[in-house]
């Protein structure tokens, strides 16, 4: 994963460091669900609290302890998650991976949004997911009547092009994640790849 810093405006598209098979590995011991997990077109994937709290720090996570092991969603996620199933429709299946058990949530204390990482596994469903992310965070930011472009958007995409998985990482300014994400994505779907990387990092320190 990207690193996450606050005053640095960072935008990947690079090979993927996503080993999807390793992630469903985990549950191994219920082949039912780990079936139901190979089959979702679009899947919504945890983050360790280890690098969590290595890269926030206790102080800013609302709804987790230094202690906690394993692995979390961020507080948007069941929100995507309702908006990806509704908005896809039968077009793709939507699927967490976590069993609803030991579904684990965190939050931040400030205007900064994470989204959950998504693994979509159908090239033609990046666009899609793409311009529902961008209308989720538009509706959030514009609520109160005004849109607020405070804090800043961490998104984190795998998929694949052309049989090879890339992600699209972006750590940045709330009000340019949607002119940043579609350049990148459009450009991305209107060329082929290879298996280079290009990665941009955009100083746009905030000066104190």
């Amino acid at each position: 994963m990207s690193e996450f810093t606050e005053n640095n405006h960072s935008i990947q598209m690079e090979a993927s460091d996503l080993d999807i098979n390793a992630v469903l590995a985990e549950f191994d011991d219920d082949p039912e669900f780990k079936s139901e997990l190979q089959s979702a077109d679009v899947l919504l994937i945890p983050t360790s609290l280890s690098l969590l709290l290595d890269l926030h720090g206790s102080v800013v996570l609302e709804n987790l302890s230094p202690e906690r092991e394993g692995t979390a969603f961020p507080e948007t996620t069941r929100q995507i998650f309702d908006m990806l199933s509704t908005e896809l429709g039968e077009r793709a299946t939507v699927n967490a991976v976590v069993k609803d058990d030991d579904y684990i949530e965190f939050a931040l204390r400030s205007e900064d949004v994470i989204l959950p990482i998504i693994f979509i596994a159908k090239e033609i469903l990046l666009q899609v997911v793409v311009d529902l992310l961008i209308r989720f965070l538009y509706d959030r930011l514009s609520r109160g009547g005004s849109q607020k472009v405070e804090g800043t958007v961490k998104c984190e995409l795998h998929f694949e092009k052309n049989g090879i998985q890339l992600s699209y990482k972006y750590d940045g300014p709330a009000d340019k994640f949607e002119q940043e994400t579609l350049q990148h994505i459009r450009e991305l779907l209107s060329n082929e790849v290879d298996d280079t990387h290009v990665t941009k990092e955009d100083d746009t320190s905030t000066s104190d």
